[in-house]
């Protein structure tokens, strides 16, 4: 081998052993490099780890606080009401009701519940009743935090919206969809969920059919017919002796159940259901209140019916006082439970009520709401309470405890449709309206 060749081998090694530490030192520096970032990652993770530990220990921590306070703390939620059965005597039935189902729903749908009480209240406990109304407005408008949810009337909630809870997001959506959209609207405002329906209400037509029977009439279809049964009948009962009967009883008082009664005469004058009403300003609208007023002058309308609202027409019509009574669906269950107390009983039926001509008649669809106080202390428990009382179980039964409408479609099927057409069968109930 001759000197050029060692030169050339010699290179040779020399490159190699300079490519094996560039390999080399290569391989250093990518551990160095995965090391360290490795050192780093898990140095994060670590103290993220760390952060969230004692993040959520705090949170436990806290939770197990509060619900070992819960524990030990007597919860009351409390519920203002104003009757939904006028004419009763007294609301305890209906109360006793609503507090039988609420302890039997609730060890199963309210977390701590042990240590929670129900106190309800009905403010209008007895026919002189107190004006619930004006309790209602003092409380909320001195933003009182006393009553956790109230009952209201479904054209109230635009009165009282700012002292009510927005029930959306709150309760189930679910349970929401199950009302019927036009009960459901009037617990709407400005887009805002601020009560549930708690049950729904039309005018209807009661009268004696004993007395009709005894003076062979039928029930009246019209407003004209109507006037000269009554002007017929009352003057052969005071030919008897009986100078206390009535004719036909509304609500004429100075308050939204007038508004209800007018609605119903204007809108039953019309020619038909596509009739556009410009309220006193029109023909019907005239010519039904000329109608009315006429009723007053001829004593169709006793001077004493000015001042009826629900309780006292409904008083008068239990003590065998009227002969036609135009009221709500739970005057039928009201007036048969006054019979039970009372002792005063007659054969009455049920009807839709007259119009200008056969077969045309209108009622005002009402009804009552359950709202939330935005000044309770509790409102997510009295959210999940008013979601119960106005839910399905709840208003099945009402309605067949107390006659009272659910605002649930599903509810018209089965076992309440059975109830209401057996009911007016065996309480000598007729023509009651189909929903």
């Amino acid at each position: 081998m001759d000197i050029k060749d060692i030169k050339c081998e010699k290179n040779l090694l020399n490159k190699l052993f300079l490519i094996f530490l560039l390999i080399l030192l290569s391989i250093t520096l990518i551990i160095e490099f995965f090391s360290n970032n490795s050192k780093y990652s898990i140095h994060t993770k670590r103290q993220h780890i760390d952060e969230y530990t004692k993040n959520v220990d705090k949170i436990n921590n806290n939770y197990i606080h509060k619900r070992g306070n819960n524990n030990n703390e007597n919860i009351t939620i409390k519920g203002l009401f104003g009757t939904s059965l006028p004419g009763i005597t007294n609301a305890t039935i209906e109360k006793e009701l609503f507090e039988k189902l609420l302890e039997e729903w609730a060890p199963e749908n309210l977390a701590n519940y042990k240590s929670i009480t129900f106190e309800l209240t009905y403010a209008n406990t007895s026919v002189q009743e107190t004006d619930y109304e004006k309790i209602l407005t003092q409380l909320l408008n001195g933003k009182s935090s006393k009553y956790d949810f109230f009952m209201i009337d479904c054209i109230w909630t635009g009165r009282y919206a700012e002292h009510l809870l927005n029930l959306q997001g709150k309760i189930n959506s679910e349970s929401v969809k199950k009302h019927n959209q036009i009960n459901l609207n009037t617990c709407k405002h400005e887009n805002k969920l601020k009560a549930l329906p708690l049950f729904s209400d039309y005018g209807i037509l009661l009268y004696r059919k004993d007395l009709l029977e005894k003076y062979k009439k039928r029930v009246p279809l019209t407003w004209d017919e109507l006037e000269n049964t009554t002007l017929y009948i009352i003057e052969k009962e005071k030919e008897n002796g009986n100078k206390e009967l009535e004719g036909f009883a509304g609500q004429f008082k100075s308050y939204e159940g007038l508004t209800c009664n007018i609605y119903e005469w204007i809108y039953s004058y019309r020619d038909n259901l596509d009739t556009k009403i410009d309220y006193f300003n029109d023909k019907f609208s005239l010519t039904a209140l000329k109608k009315l007023i006429s009723f007053l002058d001829k004593s169709v309308i006793s001077n004493e019916a000015l001042i009826y609202d629900e309780s006292h027409s409904l008083e008068r019509w239990e003590k065998g006082n009227v002969l036609f009574l135009r009221n709500w669906p739970s005057s039928i269950q009201g007036t048969i439970k006054s019979f039970n107390i009372t002792g005063i009983s007659f054969p009455f039926g049920v009807a839709k009520l007259p119009g200008k001509k056969k077969g045309f008649s209108a009622s005002t669809l009402g009804g009552w709401n359950i709202g939330v106080s935005k000044y309770s202390k509790k409102p997510f428990i009295a959210a999940k309470v008013v979601e119960f009382l106005s839910g399905e179980y709840v208003q099945k039964q009402r309605a067949l405890n107390f006659g009272l409408l659910p605002t649930i479609k599903s509810l018209y099927y089965g076992n309440i449709y059975k109830f209401f057409f057996f009911y007016s069968l065996n309480h000598n109930v007729k023509n009651f309206l189909k929903i």
